[in-house]
């Protein structure tokens, strides 16, 4: 796998311009449809989802790429599922990205208009059916009321459904926090990555997203972070069953988790029977640098499989204060015929120098893509 060109499919000209958070390869063979998408979220500025053609052979980086059908929201990323997990529908979920108003969703836009409509679908965020009863045990949702993950006990699965906010597609990010308060949508301390687990039609319905937290002393239900499982119905996606798996917090909001290790887990890889949870302390930190955790699928026997070594020589001040952060981590096994292969994106907000920045990217922090072999899928 040798890089052998490169060109500027977006840049800082592009017509909305926005903060580019994550993206996710929309495979037409896998998806659906006959065309690959790169779906690019914006977290900021411009809140949409941008759909960019991968084979485009003049490209048009200042062009407007952005999906209007999905709605405004702070995107951290936008991933489709298989087409064969619900045939004949559309079904993209993403997690918002936010901490104030009607705090994080996870979202999905839904069409049964075909497994490759991103144009007249309708848009859902989740809410809870059933939360704890303080006691261990289940109890239903009180009617119009808006519930947090404090809510939630460790390891208890809850039912839960995805209600519509009608007419979405119109609404500004603004309209869209109130809309999600008046339909008493669930809220996470911002929602982060999305994934779901490989391998069958029905592993596809297992989706798994991380949620960041705000850190200690902010005063919110979630300081250091969680992850869960969400399973959906086998025949309507509106519906699932939600655990929370993997937790931060052992001795902080419920004082419940697993992982005390745990700080701001930002993105997430999952596998057929892996999930990897990978570090960003950019914003708090437990003291150490960015860390990628394994779990089962189940969130139990968490071990550290990398962690970023932070090269202090890189920032021009001389302190890293852990700001480097992992970002995506993809499974490349299937595409390079090469077992247990991944691609890792490596994040050092420290590493400065004014030799990044141009007129397509004018920021000037580095970066680097690794190709990482030997870790179990």
């Amino acid at each position: 796998m040798n890089p052998i060109k490169g060109e500027w499919l977006l840049n800082a000209g592009v017509a909305d311009y926005a903060g580019q958070c994550s993206g996710t390869m929309w495979e037409a063979a896998i998806h659906g449809g006959s065309q690959d998408l790169f779906l690019s979220a914006s977290e900021s500025i411009a809140y949409d989802v941008k759909a960019i053609d991968p084979w485009v052979t003049i490209p048009t980086p200042t062009a407007d790429f952005g999906l209007d059908a999905l709605g405004e929201f702070s995107w951290e990323n936008a991933v489709p599922l298989p087409k064969t997990a619900y045939s004949g529908k559309t079904v993209i979920i993403g997690g918002d990205d936010d901490s104030s108003g009607s705090e994080g969703q996870l979202i999905m836009y839904l069409s049964e208009n075909g497994d490759a409509d991103l144009d007249n679908g309708k848009i859902y965020v989740l809410r809870f059916q059933q939360v704890s009863n303080g006691t261990n045990g289940v109890q239903n949702v009180a009617p119009n009321t808006v519930y947090n993950e404090s809510s939630l006990d460790f390891q208890s699965s809850y039912a839960v459904e995805f209600v519509e906010i009608v007419n979405g597609s119109s609404f500004t990010k603004n309209e869209m926090e109130t809309a999600c308060t008046n339909v008493f949508a669930s809220q996470f301390m911002r929602v982060e990555d999305v994934d779901y687990q490989k391998g069958s039609d029905a592993n596809a319905r297992n989706v798994f997203f991380a949620v960041t937290g705000r850190g200690p002393g902010q005063g919110t239900y979630n300081d250091w972070g969680t992850i869960y499982k969400l399973v959906l119905d086998p025949v309507n996606p509106l519906q699932g069953t939600l655990k929370q798996i993997v937790s931060g917090n052992t001795d902080t909001n419920n004082m419940d988790g697993n992982l005390s290790a745990l700080q701001s887990p930002d993105n997430i890889c999952v596998t057929e029977n892996y999930i990897y949870i990978q570090e960003d302390p950019n914003s708090f930190s437990r003291g150490h640098a960015a860390q990628i955790y394994q779990t089962d699928l189940n969130g139990n026997n968490a071990a550290v499989v990398l962690e970023l070594k932070t090269e202090s020589n890189l920032d021009p001040s001389g302190s890293t204060a852990y700001s480097g952060e992992f970002g995506a981590l993809i499974d490349v096994s299937d595409k390079l015929g090469q077992p247990d292969t991944f691609m890792l994106n490596l994040q050092p907000h420290y590493w400065k120098s004014d030799e990044f920045a141009s007129a397509n990217q004018p920021h000037n922090q580095g970066g680097q893509i690794l190709l990482l072999q030997g870790l179990p899928r």
